[in-house]
């Protein structure tokens, strides 16, 4: 409604808010609300500064006289107060300034509440807030609260400002401390305990290829030792008998039955070489290979004596894998069990059954021959190598016979 000038260098401004006054020394403005809301400045408001330094008007059939010279501005700073600090969205309650709070890297939304305390003209308060540790700018705001989301691992400090009187900014004040855990994966313990267990893994990784190149290294001896003992043995009978074959060239004595023996001796060896290279082919892992394997081998030796045999097996085996190792000693001595059975057991039938339980795979052959007395004194080579094959296996060989109840041999040992 105008501007007047009072003694003081100010000039005052009424409005229907009260007055601003304009400092024009300091190039402030400060505001002034009367005392009682009735007598705030009407339109259309005429005001008169009289000589003695009041200013003058009248409201309401009243006149208002305000001694300017008398009018003090508070440039005090209100106090600032948390009134809620939530995180999570879940209320801490009373913190203290001083206190260092820790929360987990889950617990980073944050929500500060505050007020400040001016009893002349609280209306016009303004606020600015920065988050320490995370930036320096500040954050100006007429509201009573600040909100920071998905806060990063870090310590932090809450500060704020507010305005006076004449609109100017306080220090800085810290109205709580607070830190957000690193998370677990990026903690130096869990880092550490990541490094071990990768030199852990990496040294798992060359024990187990050690193991397998020793594993290789053992099968090549077995398979080594095996040609040496078979066909290295076989060249040599045959060698022997060869030299036998050349003295008897002339007289043709004897001539045919070393000729025989040469060519028993080659088919042997022959047949072994089969059984070996069997062994270690990887086609030959399914069961239901090493099943038609064994069911050839019981017919070409099993027909000529006309015996008859039956295989049985269970259906949880066709697709059940063995190793190269297993396979051999299966076969030999199922070998060893059928060549007992032409030498010694005079039967007319055999059985072989199969069968697998959780741990287990068992293997059956019966016959209904004129069987023996079990003892010490009865076990020769034959079954002495199929005891030692079944620990081999790490499995357990059992043999049951009687005169006149024919002969069984149960043989089970681990899959793995």
């Amino acid at each position: 409604y105008g501007i007047y000038p009072d003694r003081n260098n100010n000039f005052w401004i009424p409005s229907t808010s009260g007055f601003e006054i304009f400092d024009r020394n300091k190039k402030v403005f400060y505001h002034f609300d009367p005392p009682n809301d009735n007598w705030i400045p009407k339109p259309p408001a005429r005001m008169y500064m009289h000589k003695d330094g009041s200013l003058l008007y009248a409201v309401q059939n009243k006149l208002i006289s305000i001694p300017t010279n008398a009018v003090r501005f508070d440039t005090s700073f209100p106090k600032i107060f948390l009134t809620d600090f939530q995180v999570n969205d879940l209320s801490m309650g009373m913190v203290n300034p001083d206190s260092s709070l820790s929360f987990s890297y889950r617990q980073n939304f944050i929500n500060f509440y505050f007020s400040a305390m001016r009893f002349n003209n609280p209306g016009t308060i303004n606020y600015s807030y920065r988050l320490d540790g995370l930036g320096e700018d500040w954050n100006y705001t007429t509201d009573d609260n600040a909100q920071y989301t998905s806060l990063p691992s870090g310590s932090y400090t809450f500060q704020m400002r507010v305005t006076n009187s004449a609109n100017q900014w306080s220090a800085p004040i810290g109205l709580v401390g607070f830190t957000i855990e690193k998370p677990f994966w990026r903690q130096g313990g869990f880092v550490i305990l990541c490094v071990v267990a990768g030199l852990l893994l990496v040294y798992i990784l060359f024990r187990v290829r050690t193991q397998q190149i020793m594993k290789i290294q053992a099968m090549r001896n077995r398979i080594a030792n095996d040609l040496h003992d078979d066909v290295g043995s076989a060249l040599s009978t045959i060698s022997l008998y060869t030299e036998v074959a050349k003295l008897k060239a002339d007289s043709e004595n004897g001539l045919k039955d070393v000729l025989e023996k040469i060519s028993a001796t080659s088919q042997e060896m022959q047949e072994n070489m089969h059984h070996i290279v069997w062994s270690i082919q990887p086609r030959n892992d399914r069961f239901d290979q090493i099943l038609l394997h064994l069911k050839q081998y019981a017919f070409e030796i099993l027909q000529p004596k006309q015996i008859e045999f039956a295989f049985h097996l269970n259906d949880q085996l066709h697709l059940q894998k063995l190793s190269p190792e297993q396979r051999k000693e299966i076969f030999l001595i199922f070998k060893e069990a059928m060549n007992n059975i032409i030498k010694y057991a005079g039967c007319k039938k055999v059985n072989i059954n199969f069968a697998k339980n959780e741990k287990n795979i068992m293997m059956t052959i019966s016959d209904d021959g004129k069987g023996f007395i079990l003892s010490k004194q009865n076990i020769g080579n034959g079954l002495a190598s199929m005891q030692q094959r079944a620990e081999t296996l790490k499995g357990k060989l059992d043999i049951q016979s009687a005169p006149g109840n024919g002969t069984t041999i149960n043989l089970a040992f681990p899959l793995h």
